[in-house]
């Protein structure tokens, strides 16, 4: 039996991933892993809130007082801590003990925490991924294999998802991973450079390919739109669904078991950098090259 620890419970994404690993029927989906328990911050109200929906929706009834208490015990651990500030410090001694760690969006909320993160697993050998689930969705994968099967189509392109500007999770960059990675997926991760403008409720921003740009709408409806010549045009709005968290956890359990993964950290460093330039982008006003970190 493969035990997992779920570390950070204030999130949506904790509670759903709870509810498929330790049901609150006793049905589970997977039999070869058992949730352990999980941590979350104490004295917080979200932290009270993730408490009463993970009572609701799974069996496992364990909570940690500090997020390194499964060492010695978990053999894989998930972070979905909202605030990225506190995905390195949660996974730090597991990424140590050379464990198999999944971070949540965003990965980190700077490139500085990611070049140890990356640090950590080079010296420690521990597989590392995460991310949106954005990534793997059905509109999003069809944008994907349209260019890739139609190469030299693009001459333009547009995204947009949802962004939550002002929160207590690190502000623009708690939400704006899921277009990052929507973005990165479809036009590829070699982008240039940004400029962006920051308004009220949303954020537009213009990234550089070498041969194309493309817009981002930073407040939208989860869209990707390819122009190319002769206005020919591809559009996905892109639907989720009910069990979109599936599509994160069971790419994750088979990596804890095959050590391999689609999303690696030589993959993951380019959302990170990309919303990292994007801030300082709108924050300078001025262009930003997009350089993502050595690793």
């Amino acid at each position: 039996m493969i035990k997992i620890a779920i570390l950070g419970i204030e999130n949506s994404h904790a509670w759903h991933f709870a509810s498929a690993l330790a049901p609150k029927t006793g049905e589970k989906r997977f039999p070869d892993f058992e949730l352990i328990g999980f941590y979350g911050e104490s004295g917080r109200e979200d932290t009270k809130v993730g408490m009463e929906r993970l009572a609701q929706m799974s069996s496992c009834t364990r909570y940690a007082a500090h997020y390194d208490d499964f060492l010695g015990e978990a053999d894989a651990v998930m972070v979905t801590a909202r605030h990225g500030d506190n995905h390195l410090k949660y996974a730090r001694k597991y990424l140590e003990a050379g464990i198999p760690v999944w971070l949540d969006k965003p990965i980190t909320a700077s490139i500085e925490d990611f070049v140890e993160v990356a640090r950590l697993q080079k010296e420690y050998g521990s597989l590392v991924t995460g991310g949106s689930t954005l990534y793997y969705a059905e509109g999003v994968q069809a944008a994907r294999k349209f260019l890739l099967d139609n190469p030299g189509f693009a001459i333009g392109g547009a995204v947009s998802a949802p962004v939550n500007m002002v929160n207590d999770y690190g502000d623009f960059w708690f939400y704006t991973q899921h277009l990052a990675e929507m973005l990165l997926s479809v036009f590829g991760t070699d982008v240039r450079s940004v400029r962006a403008v920051k308004n009220a409720e949303s954020v537009s921003a213009i990234y550089k390919y070498d041969d194309f740009t493309v817009n981002a709408f930073y407040g939208g409806d989860y869209a990707v739109t390819i122009y190319g010549k002769d206005m020919k045009t591809f559009s996905e709005t892109v639907a989720l669904s009910g069990e979109k968290f599936l599509d994160e956890l069971v790419p994750f359990l088979d990596a804890v078991k095959t050590g391999k993964t689609d999303r690696t950290l030589d993959y993951l460093r380019y959302p990170v950098a990309l919303i990292d330039a994007t801030i300082r982008s709108f924050t300078e006003d001025r262009e930003v090259a997009i350089v993502a970190p050595e690793i």
